[in-house]
């Protein structure tokens, strides 16, 4: 299964980590951290954690760098270090809870069935590398579909009714986008009309048949030839692959079904 995983969403999950991480270390230790220093030093640690991302290619070497130094930062802009050993003592518990909970949570994914079947069993808990879930724990929020969403705010089932074809289209059509994203939302509005859906995507992945199955009736991938991410992308070239490809499927349309 390919999974996305956004800047905005690492930042979060990872400040929500960090905060909970300061507070177990600031009571286990000097309690010296005010509120305002722990939300600082978590903000701080999750910048640190991601700027290796940012560069492009991503080496261990650089990823370790960026996490020591996400570390260090936490501690000194939550904690008063006054000295080396303050600082270590710090390290350690923050290590110690670091890895302690994400063991725990390992062991009861991996060993657990209902474990395994709690973090599943909410749709969109784990979406968007936990995004779901940190807000369920920590804020009084409620999970909702974003293509309902969508659909309820453009007001697309209206034009649906009217229409012979549904045509949708994605990035990169996956498994992943049948588990709630806009164009299987849209296709299972469509299918309330009794409407064919086909989409229309610039890559296609492993799964993507999964979408057949939850209302879109044909998918096709509109490059023609092997090509790079910047020649994909070609305002003019996507254009270009795009127009091409709908040619073909509504010629096929056309023909199959008497549609004019």
């Amino acid at each position: 299964m390919h999974y996305e995983l956004y800047v905005d969403s690492l930042f979060f999950l990872n400040f929500i980590m960090n905060l909970y991480l300061l507070i177990l270390v600031n009571r286990s230790t000097f309690r010296t951290a005010t509120p305002g220093r722990i939300a600082a030093g978590a903000a701080l640690g999750a910048a640190g954690f991601l700027l290796p991302f940012l560069g492009g290619s991503l080496g261990m070497g650089v990823a370790a760098a960026g996490t020591i130094a996400g570390a260090a930062g936490m501690l000194f802009a939550a904690f008063p270090v006054r000295s080396l050993r303050m600082f270590l003592k710090l390290l350690e518990k923050l290590l110690l809870y670091s890895f302690g909970l994400g063991g725990m949570l390992l062991f009861l994914v991996r060993s657990l069935p209902g474990a395994r079947k709690v973090l599943t069993s909410v749709p969109g808990l784990l979406a968007a590398g936990g995004l779901g879930f940190a807000f369920l724990a920590f804020t009084n929020a409620r999970l909702e579909p974003g293509a309902e969403i969508v659909l309820e705010e453009t007001g697309l089932e209206s034009y649906v009714r009217e229409a012979d074809v549904l045509v949708t289209g994605e990035g990169r059509l996956d498994g992943q986008s049948a588990m709630g994203k806009a164009p299987v939302g849209a296709a299972k509005a469509a299918k309330r009309y009794g409407k064919l859906t086909v989409a229309f995507s610039g890559c296609v992945g492993e799964g993507a048949e999964d979408c057949n199955r939850h209302g879109i009736d044909a998918f096709f991938p509109i490059l023609r030839g092997p090509a790079s991410l910047e020649e994909a992308m070609d305002p003019e070239t996507a254009r270009r692959n795009l127009t091409s490809a709908a040619e073909q499927a509504f010629r096929l349309l056309v023909g199959g079904r008497g549609l004019r």
